[in-house]
């Protein structure tokens, strides 16, 4: 993670004091202004731009410091800079002062520029509450984005489960697990009148990494529910209800948009599950090249050799004398 510049440390150290302790009567505050900063603050967000976005939405809270949403906007910007400490702080004050009867519903992953992006910051959130299991912020900002996705209720009661543990009288942890407690027995109603069909995907040439991915996509896709997967098979299979249309073309936009190169094929089925194979095309190596074989050249004809004769009489004097004599024949 970056570190926070020397300026915007202190504004934000300051901004958290004075802004987030204002109690619910505090005096008239230009709600036009405040619209403005906090949309400014989204804008920015969905750009990148978290530093600039937080410092927005600490603006519109110096404006309006009585409004729970942008205090919960600006611990949704400090959860993607990383500061967990600060935005646990923000978080619990923004849920302490929401209606506890009123069905709470946040949406995190759609204000980053992409699901990638938001992935990455949740894994980073993850590895920081792997280090510090016992660390209350990084538990409760884990807590509550997992509360935040669609499928992950389990794991969020856990992590407000643990909360409990280490505080019996934590309300923001209390808070959020009768949250969730409303939300299923809405979710188990709503599951028996809703229609859908089941469908399997077998994902072929998968490392885990991208099996992670696409299964995480899945389970934040609003139309897929009952989310099952078996990596002990050879071929990985996943397995979830669909309760949308135009199935083919949702699944290769969400594959699209994770950035993976795949083929995507139905396979018959007379279960009435539809079956889809996912492949996961691979770059083929790049032989080298072959230089072609050049034919031998015709070596140049030689003509008779010759023997080399000494011009100067000087060397064909001594050449002579160098000569033996001939010997002569013998007498017959």
């Amino acid at each position: 993670m970056s570190a926070l510049r020397p300026s915007f440390a202190a504004s934000l150290v300051l901004g958290l004091l004075s802004v987030l302790s204002v109690p619910v009567a505090a005096h008239a505050q230009d709600k036009t202004k405040a619209d403005e900063l906090h949309e400014r603050g989204d804008y920015l967000f969905k750009s990148g731009y978290y530093f600039r976005a937080s410092d927005n939405y600490r603006l519109a809270l110096v404006e309006d410091p009585t409004n729970a949403w942008r205090k919960l906007a600006f611990g949704h910007s400090l959860f993607a800079i990383g500061k967990y400490g600060y935005a646990s702080y923000a978080l619990r004050r923004g849920v302490a002062e929401l209606d506890p009867k009123a069905t709470f519903a946040p949406e995190i992953a759609p204000l980053f520029p992409s699901r990638r992006r938001f992935q990455q910051a949740l894994r980073d959130l993850k590895r920081y509450v792997t280090y510090s299991p016992r660390d209350a912020a990084g538990l409760s900002v884990l807590g509550y984005v997992l509360y935040s996705i669609p499928g992950e209720e389990r794991r969020s009661r856990d992590m407000f489960r643990y909360l409990l543990r280490l505080d019996p009288n934590d309300a923001f942890a209390s808070t959020l697990i009768a949250q969730l407690d409303r939300r299923a027995k809405t979710s188990s109603g709503a599951a028996v009148r809703k229609k859908g069909h089941p469908v399997r995907l077998v994902l072929n040439g998968f490392e885990k990494d991208a099996f992670e991915e696409v299964r995480n996509a899945l389970r934040a896709h609003p139309g897929v529910s009952d989310l099952q997967d078996d990596e002990a098979l050879e071929q990985i299979t996943i397995k979830f209800v669909y309760s949308g249309v135009n199935l083919d073309t949702n699944l290769r936009n969400l594959l699209a948009s994770l950035g993976l190169a795949t083929t995507l094929r139905e396979k018959a089925s007379t279960t009435g599950t539809r079956s889809f194979l996912v492949e996961l095309k691979r770059a083929a190596p790049k032989e080298p090249a072959e230089k072609p074989v050049e034919s031998p050249k015709p070596k140049a004809k030689q003509g008779p050799l010759k023997e080399r004769v000494p011009t100067s009489k000087r060397e064909r004097e001594r050449l002579e004398n160098e000569w033996p004599a001939p010997t002569p024949a013998k007498a017959k």
